[in-house]
């Protein structure tokens, strides 16, 4: 069972309310291998929010939601919880919010620009060992406001989440 220590930053990380869906992109370094992998922990917040976004945070209930879908989406993977000196997998959140105009068209062929906030999670894993990368995700989405849609939250952190490798014993 991933803890709540495990995953809260990963609530913290999650401010983002989303409507018609995430966009959701992960990656791993060529030649990366999850062989003897196991045992994961959540390390802490990134330092700096993701680039060209602001830090944000996310209200309690929301943290909650975002909590338990992670964990929810690991424990199916197969992950177990560790203590961060214990854990095969080390993970890092980072969280932002930006503003950036988007552009919209009429049913009458007009064209107009509208504001529209957006909110990214990104998580970071590390080898806990050899301190390399093993893999990076991102998702982002329209934040809507605080606890408007918690199911959407939910959906968008599994999401992210089901990008995550399962574990490999050796």
């Amino acid at each position: 069972m991933v803890t709540r220590r495990l995953w809260c930053g990963v609530g913290l990380a999650s401010i983002i309310m989303f409507g018609c869906g995430p966009d959701v992109s992960a990656s791993s370094p060529a030649g990366t291998s999850f062989s003897g992998y196991r045992t994961i922990a959540y390390a802490g917040r990134s330092e700096a929010p993701p680039e060209g976004y602001a830090r944000a945070e996310l209200p309690p209930e929301a943290r909650a939601t975002a909590l338990s879908a992670a964990e929810q989406t690991l424990r199916d993977k197969g992950w177990r919880a560790a203590a961060v000196e214990d854990a095969d997998v080390v993970v890092y959140a980072g969280i932002g919010r930006r503003t950036r105009l988007e552009r919209f068209s009429s049913v009458t062929g007009q064209s107009y620009e509208v504001p529209v906030e957006k909110g990214t999670i990104v998580l970071d894993a590390y080898d806990r060992r050899t301190g390399a990368p093993v893999w990076r995700g991102q998702v982002e989405g329209t934040v809507r406001p605080p606890v408007d849609d918690l199911q959407a939250l939910r959906r968008a952190v599994a999401a992210l989440l089901s990008r995550f490798p399962e574990p490999r014993p050796q």
